[in-house]
């Protein structure tokens, strides 16, 4: 990603409204602007490609969004700080490890969410 002045004044912006969302439990802001905030990095690797493929996954992943609401909203602003934070010191290898644990931290939210879905269903 082309890291400019520009796109961490907007990273900066977006942490604080995730912050303002989920203080007003405002479920449908927070996904707009989680939304948003991913949307920023992947506009930024200038490859349309990645772009298109990327906003693909953004729409598929709604739902999941959703779902896992209550287990990791609130570590949101950690992990796009923590993505932010790397970025804006020009850590590259930080900010892909920030990522990973970012992905991967709701993935096991969502994970957790089918399982107990899936015990009250066939309970």
């Amino acid at each position: 990603a082309k890291v400019t002045p520009s796109l961490l004044r907007e990273m900066a912006e977006s942490i604080e409204r995730t912050k303002t969302f989920l203080a007003s439990r405002d479920k449908a802001k927070h996904v707009e602007e989680d939304l948003r905030f991913h949307w920023m990095i992947a506009e930024a690797s200038g490859n349309p490609e990645f772009c298109r493929a990327f906003e693909n996954v953004q729409q598929k992943s709604l739902l999941c969004r959703y779902k896992t609401f209550d287990l990791s909203a609130n570590s949101s602003p950690v992990g796009h700080g923590n993505i932010y934070q790397a970025l804006k010191e020009q850590d590259r290898e930080g900010a892909q490890a920030a990522m990973q644990d970012h992905i991967r931290f709701v993935k096991g939210c969502l994970l957790r969410v089918m399982e107990v879905d899936a015990v009250e269903t066939f309970a």
